[in-house]
C-alpha cells in the first residue's frame, strides 16, 4: 500500500476525513452553501480529540469563532446537520448556549469551547467531508472487484482516491439484472461510489428456457415454469416398462443441468453414452420353450404370450396352457417350463422293469427274476406310457418259480391220467351190470 495525504490542497487530513478552514467570513447560510460547493458540509464533531484537532488547524486569533454544523431544534435540543443526530459529545462554553442564536461556533483557541450565535452573523467556518472512498461495496455472486488504481493506506484505513474506477463482473452462471456483461463505479468527491452497482443492478442467476421433453420419459419439469435458473437440475426417468438401454438396469435415471451458457447439458449421468430420446421397452428373459409352443415370439414390455405344452407334457399345477405377461423385466406369473407327464407306477410279481421309468413315451419291458418265468408264455411283456398318463395295457400275470410250474404240470398230468382211468373203470362196471 502507498501512504500519502488523501485530501486536496488547502484541506487538512485526519483519518477518513478532510477539513477546510476558511479565511473569509459569511453567514451560516453562506457557510452551508460554500461547503456544499466542495461536496462537504459544516463540520460535525464526534469527540474531544476531533475538537482539539480543529483548534490546532485554525489560525490562532483571540476570540476568533468558526461556524460548525450544530443547529438548534427546540428547547435544549441541538443536532448535527451532517448526521441529523444530537451526538454524544458537547463542548459548550460555561453559560452557553445563552439564547443568542440558533447556530453554533467553535472558538479557535484554548479548549475550543462552543457558543451559540445568530445565524446571520458573519463568521469564518470549517467544512468537513470524507477524504476518499472506502472499499467499494461487495456484490453478491460477483467476482472480486478490480480497481483502476491501487488502494491507499491512511491511518490504518484502506481507502481509494477520488476518480478511482471499480469494475464489477458477475460469477460464472450469473449476469447483471439488465443482462450487461460488466459494470463500473467511480469514487466521487465526498467518499461515495457512484453509481452503487450492487444495489442498482445486482448479479442474478442466468436462466435457461424450459428443458426438453423426451418420448417415453417422466421428469420433474414443471409446465408452469417458463425459465429455470442456473444450476437447476432436471431428473429424467423412462416411463414404466421402459429403460434407457436394454439389459442396462443401472441406467434408470439421467440428469440435465442448466449451465452458465444458458443451455441444458447432461451431468452426473449413469448412461452418458446413451441418447436421452432412446428410452426403449424393457425386455423379459425369453422363457425356456422346450416341450411347448407359443403364439408370439415377442418378449418386450406388455407382451401377452400363450404357451401350450406339447402332448405328454404339463405345468407343475397339471395345467397344459399358461398365459404370461411381460412386465418390468419379468414375466407374470413367473414363467416356467413344461415337465413330462408320468404314468402311475406298476408292479409285476417276481419281475423287474427295464427301464425303471414311468415318463411319457417310455416303453417298459417286464423281465422275470432268475428262476422264474411266466406261466403263460403268450403274455405280452411290454407296457407303453401314453400322453394321457395311462399305460396302454396292464400286465396282471406275474412270474412264478420254475419248480412250482413243474409240480403244477405233474399234478395236472397225473390228474388227467387218473380221470381217464376212472372213466374206463366206470364204463366197465356198468357193462358188467
Amino acid at each position: 500500500m502507498r501512504v500519502k495525504s488523501v485530501c486536496d490542497r488547502l484541506w487538512h487530513s485526519r483519518g477518513l476525513h478532510c477539513y477546510f478552514v476558511s479565511n473569509s467570513t459569511g453567514t451560516y447560510a453562506n457557510t452551508f452553501s460554500t461547503c456544499q460547493q466542495f461536496k462537504a458540509l459544516p463540520v460535525d464533531i464526534e469527540d474531544y480529540s476531533e475538537n482539539s484537532f480543529l483548534v490546532d488547524i485554525s489560525p490562532k486569533a483571540t476570540d476568533e469563532l468558526y461556524w460548525i454544523g450544530y443547529e438548534h431544534v427546540v428547547g435544549n435540543i441541538w443536532r448535527w446537520n451532517a448526521t441529523s443526530s444530537t451526538g454524544l459529545f458537547q463542548n459548550w462554553e460555561p453559560g452557553e448556549p445563552d439564547g443568542q442564536g440558533k447556530c453554533s461556533a467553535i472558538a479557535a483557541y484554548g479548549r475550543g469551547r462552543w457558543r451559540d450565535r445568530d445565524c446571520r452573523t458573519k463568521l469564518k467556518f470549517i467544512c468537513k467531508k470524507k477524504a476518499d472512498c472506502s472499499a467499494p461495496p461487495v456484490m453478491i455472486n460477483g467476482l472480486d472487484v478490480r480497481t483502476s488504481v491501487p488502494a491507499l493506506l491512511s491511518e490504518n484505513h484502506i481507502i481509494f482516491a477520488s476518480s478511482t474506477i471499480a469494475f464489477y463482473e458477475c460469477e460464472d452462471g450469473y449476469e447483471f439484472a439488465d443482462r450487461g456483461f460488466s459494470k463500473s463505479s467511480v469514487c466521487e468527491i465526498g467518499g461515495r461510489w457512484e453509481p452503487n452497482v450492487p444495489s442498482n443492478t445486482p448479479c442474478m442467476p442466468k436462466k435457461c428456457t424450459s428443458p426438453p421433453q423426451y418420448d417415453f420419459t417422466v421428469s420433474n419439469v414443471d409446465p408452469a415454469i417458463e425459465y429455470y435458473t442456473f444450476g437447476s437440475i432436471i431428473t429424467y426417468q423412462c416411463s414404466p416398462g421402459y429403460w434407457f438401454h436394454p439389459y442396462e438396469v443401472t441406467t434408470s435415471e439421467k440428469y440435465l443441468k442448466c449451465e452458465s451458457d444458458k443451455t441444458w447439458r447432461e451431468t452426473n449421468s449413469k448412461a452418458n453414452n446413451i441418447p436421452l430420446d432412446k428410452c426403449s421397452k424393457m425386455h423379459c428373459i425369453r422363457p425356456v420353450t422346450a416341450n411347448s409352443v407359443s403364439n408370439t415370439s415377442l418378449n418386450v414390455f406388455g407382451t401377452i404370450a400363450r404357451y401350450e405344452c406339447d402332448y405328454g407334457y404339463k405345468y407343475s399345477d397339471n395345467e397344459t396352457v399358461k398365459i404370461f405377461e411381460c412386465g418390468r423385466e419379468t414375466w407374470s406369473p413367473p414363467a416356467e417350463q413344461c415337465i413330462v407327464g408320468k404314468c402311475p407306477r406298476h408292479f409285476v410279481q417276481n419281475a423287474i422293469a427295464t427301464p425303471d421309468s414311468v415318463d411319457f413315451g417310455t416303453t417298459v419291458t417286464w423281465q422275470c427274476l432268475p428262476g422264474h418265468k411266466y406261466a403263460d408264455t403268450k403274455v405280452r411283456k411290454e407296457m407303453y406310457c401314453q400322453g394321457n398318463e395311462k399305460w396302454d395295457r396292464i400286465i396282471n400275470a406275474g412270474c412264478e418259480s420254475k419248480c412250482s410250474i413243474y409240480i403244477r404240470h405233474i399234478v395236472s398230468f397225473v390228474s388227467s391220467k387218473l380221470r381217464i382211468l376212472f372213466y374206463h373203470i366206470y364204463n366197465r362196471y356198468y357193462q358188467i351190470l
